[in-house]
C-alpha cells in the first residue's frame, strides 16, 4: 500500500531502526548494512526521536555508552552482537544479490566496538555522545539523569587533551563521518563540535572559548567565500560543519554566514541543497575500496537525507522561508516515490536513490530520518501541505 503523509513515512522509518533487547532500547543506522548501533548515527538523530515522543530510547541507548566507555574514555564506535564490519560485507551482498528483505539481526549478546576496521580511532564518537546528552537534557528537563553523569561527561571530553596539536584538535584516518576520504589533520567540524560542547558544558572557560574561536576563525575561515573549508589547508567546502555553525551561532554572525553558503555552489548547484562538499574530492583522496563500490562521490556531491533536512532547518531559522520551500517540495517528493527514507541520492535532478553494482543506499536510514523529523517538528505550520 502507498502511503501518502511524508510525516508518517519519515516517522516508520525512524521507528523500524529502533531495537529492544534486553538491556534497553537502542536505534541501528539502518536496516541492512548499517544495522549496528552506530554511535554518531544515533546521536546525531536524538532530536528525531525526542520529536516522536522517544526519548527514552535516547536516555537507555546513551546510558549504555556511557558505561562502557574504554579505559582511555574514548566512547564505543558502535555496538553490536557480530563483528559490524562483517555485517556490512554480508548486508551489501545481500543485497547486491536481492535478498535485500533478509537481514542479519542484532541479539542480546551485544558488544561494544572502538575502533574502524579494528584499526582506527574515531574522533567524534565522545562529542556525539555529549552532544545527545546535551539534547536529552534540554528536551526533558532529567536533571536527575543528567546530573548523576557530571563526572563522567567530563571524563569523556577530557579524552581529547592528547589529541591537540598546535592548539587544534588533530585527527587520523576513518575518523569522522566523512569516512570515505583520505582527511587527516585537523579538521573545522571536529573542532567547532569541541568548541560547542565545551562551551555548553562549561569544560572551557570564556577565555579558553574565545581563543579556540579565533584559531578556528584564523586556520578554516575562507575570505572569498565568506564559508569555513573542512580541512586545513584545503579549498574543500563541506556544508554539515557550515550548517552546524549558523544554527547555533557559533562563530561569526549567523545571518551573513547563511547568506555567503547561499551564494555557494554547496546550495546553487542542483534541485536544493543537500550534497556534502564542493568542491568534490580527488580521485587520489579516495579509498581505492570506496571508488570499487562506485561510492567515488560518497562525500562529494552525492546528496544525503539528513543534509536535505538539515539545510532545510538552517534556511528555517534563518527566516529563508522560499529556500524551505523547496527543499521541503523534494523532500517529500522523494519520499512518496521510494516510501521510505534513503540514505544517499545521485547528484540529479530527481534525486534519485543509490544503487550500483556493489552498493545500494541504506534504507530506512535513521540520520535523515531524524533530520527530516526535527525539521518538521521545528518548521511546523510552513511544511504543512
Amino acid at each position: 500500500m502507498t502511503e501518502t503523509n511524508c510525516s508518517s513515512i519519515a516517522r516508520r522509518s525512524l521507528e523500524t531502526n529502533i531495537v529492544k533487547l534486553s538491556s534497553g532500547h537502542f536505534l541501528s543506522a539502518g536496516a541492512h548494512q548499517f544495522k549496528s548501533f552506530w554511535t554518531r548515527d544515533f546521536c546525531l538523530s536524538s532530536k528525531g526521536l525526542i520529536a516522536i515522543g522517544r526519548a527514552d530510547v535516547v536516555r537507555e541507548h546513551l546510558s549504555y555508552l556511557i558505561s562502557h566507555c574504554r579505559a582511555d574514555n574514548l566512547v564505543p564506535l558502535y555496538v553490536d552482537s557480530m563483528a559490524p564490519v562483517n555485517r556490512v560485507v554480508m548486508a551489501s551482498v545481500f543485497k547486491t544479490f536481492g535478498f535485500g528483505k533478509y537481514s542479519l539481526k542484532v541479539t542480546d549478546k551485544i558488544s561494544p566496538f572502538y575502533l574502524v576496521n579494528n584499526a582506527y580511532e574515531a574522533i567524534d564518537s565522545n562529542l556525539m555522545v555529549l552532544y545527545a546528552s546535551w539534547v536529552y537534557r534540554k528536551s526533558t528537563n532529567d536533571e536527575t539523569w543528567f546530573n548523576s553523569r557530571l563526572e563522567q561527561f567530563r571524563q569523556i571530553f577530557n579524552f581529547y587533551d592528547s589529541k591537540f596539536d598546535n592548539s587544534l584538535i588533530t585527527q587520523g584516518e576513518h575518523a569522522d563521518w566523512q569516512d570515505s576520504a583520505q582527511r587527516k589533520g585537523k579538521m573545522f567540524f571536529t573542532n567547532l563540535l569541541y568548541l560547542h560542547m565545551g562551551t555548553e558544558y562549561g569544560f572551557l572557560t570564556v577565555e579558553n572559548q574565545e581563543t579556540l574561536r579565533q584559531k578556528i576563525m584564523d586556520v578554516f575561515f575562507d575570505p572569498i567565500t565568506g564559508l569555513f573549508v573542512s580541512m586545513a589547508g584545503r579549498e574543500n567546502i563541506s556544508l554539515e560543519g557550515n550548517l552546524w555553525a549558523i544554527e547555533y551561532g557559533l562563530m561569526k554572525d549567523s545571518k551573513s554566514l547563511y547568506e555567503s553558503l547561499k551564494r555557494h555552489p554547496l546550495f546553487t548547484l542542483g534541485p536544493c541543497p543537500g550534497f556534502a562538499t564542493f568542491p568534490s574530492y580527488t580521485k587520489e583522496d579516495t579509498y581505492i575500496q570506496v571508488k570499487v563500490v562506485g561510492l567515488q562521490e560518497y562525500h562529494g556531491n552525492m546528496y544525503w537525507s539528513w543534509l536535505m533536512g538539515f539545510s532545510a532547518k538552517v534556511a528555517f531559522l534563518m527566516s529563508d522561508h522560499e529556500m524551505v520551500l523547496k527543499i521541503n517540495k523534494m523532500i517529500n517528493k522523494v519520499l512518496l516515490r521510494d516510501q521510505v527514507v534513503n540514505e544517499i541520492y545521485r547528484h540529479r535532478s530527481e534525486l534519485p536513490a543509490f544503487k550500483s553494482a556493489f552498493y545500494q543506499s541504506e534504507y530506512p536510514f535513521s540520520w535523515g530520518s531524524a533530520f527530516i523529523l526535527d525539521f518538521w517538528n521545528v518548521a511546523g505550520e510552513l511544511t504543512r501541505p
